[in-house]
């Protein structure tokens, strides 16, 4: 026979959620708002360091001096190179077909 295993209590949070459910939603929408804030003033600090621009979201302008952009524009003449070789690759094999 299988013991009988008696229901376990429900967790305080549990209780706590759905004893006051509006209170719940009010207390996670000013966390949230509260986090924001705080995320958007370290960012605003940050801009405004010594040695910053003052600009926390710039871009990068080309010619490029990121590495990761040059990166990219690698890869970009890469792929660029890579198109040209296959295609000049297929032409040659449909000549060699038109020989035949």
């Amino acid at each position: 026979p299988a013991p009988d295993r008696a229901a376990k209590p429900p967790l305080r949070i549990v209780r706590c959620i759905v004893a006051w459910p509006c209170l719940t939603i009010a207390a996670s929408l000013v966390l949230t708002i509260v986090m924001s804030m705080v995320g958007w003033m370290s960012v605003i600090n940050y801009a405004t360091l010594p040695g910053k621009d003052g600009n926390p979201f710039k871009t990068v302008d080309y010619p490029v001096a990121d590495p990761i952009a040059k990166q990219l524009n690698a890869f970009t003449q890469a792929q660029a190179h890579s198109n040209t070789v296959l295609q000049q690759q297929q032409l040659g094999r449909r000549r060699m077909h038109e020989a035949d």
